[in-house]
């Protein structure tokens, strides 16, 4: 009997060490929910003049109040809503709790130096963009009138009139572009023996050659001089 008792002592005390065991070797993973992070949607914008922009404060529902450095340059209403005014940099700051979140906005007034231009078949012309330090995607309406490079280059190919534009954001600006047809300064000339006048061709193309059909009457050199050699 006694025998019994103390086997059963010992089988009880054998699984409650191997409950002990499992237990020390059993990892309970409580979730603990982690705070939500507050942050602003925009940090460092560029806006150009009359331009709107929505910041916003997400992870919140707290109360939020908003602010800008330079309303006259980038002005924000109560709910966030940003607009560019005038050419500058502003400091928009929306504070919630005590504790802020700032997006740096500066305002650009982009404007092409030529709205319009006069240029000859071959030659190129250097469009410019001022006011701005963003990428200018230029594009022309008519190729076989005038290309543009990705540069600003503009190259008469055909006689006519097309527009060049340039992508500034969302914002478009464009140059038009003619390319008369060339045309003496004037249409005949009375010379004497040996004298010179200039009848050069406007708008002349790159390639342009001067000659003459009849040289015992007159001659004319590369850049239009003509020379009067009988009466």
């Amino acid at each position: 009997m006694k025998y019994s008792i103390k086997k059963s002592y010992l089988l009880g005390m054998c699984l409650l060490l191997a409950i002990i065991f499992l237990a020390c070797n059993y990892i309970i993973t409580i979730p603990i929910a982690q705070a939500a992070t507050i942050k602003i949607n925009e940090t460092d914008v560029t806006l150009i003049k009359g331009d709107t922009l929505i910041l916003s404060i997400s992870g919140t529902s707290k109360p939020i109040s908003w602010k800008s450095s330079k309303p006259t340059v980038a002005f924000v209403n109560k709910n966030g809503k940003v607009k560019a005014v005038k050419n500058g940099k502003a400091t928009i700051t929306a504070t919630v709790n005590s504790k802020k979140y700032s997006c740096n906005v500066v305002v650009e007034t982009p404007k092409l130096k030529e709205t319009e231009i006069t240029t000859r078949i071959g030659w190129t012309e250097k469009l410019k963009m001022n006011g701005t330090n963003q990428d200018v995607l230029w594009s022309s309406f008519d190729d076989s009138i005038a290309t543009v490079s990705e540069e600003g280059l503009v190259t008469g190919s055909d006689i006519g009139e097309t527009k060049i534009t340039a992508t500034v954001g969302n914002h478009t600006y464009e140059c038009i572009v003619k390319i008369p047809k060339p045309s003496f300064i004037n249409e005949s000339l009375n010379l004497g023996i040996g004298e010179i006048e200039m009848n050069k061709l406007l708008y002349e193309s790159a390639d342009a050659i001067y000659t003459s059909n009849n040289e015992n009457i007159a001659i004319v050199d590369n850049y239009g001089n003509v020379t009067g050699m009988s009466e």
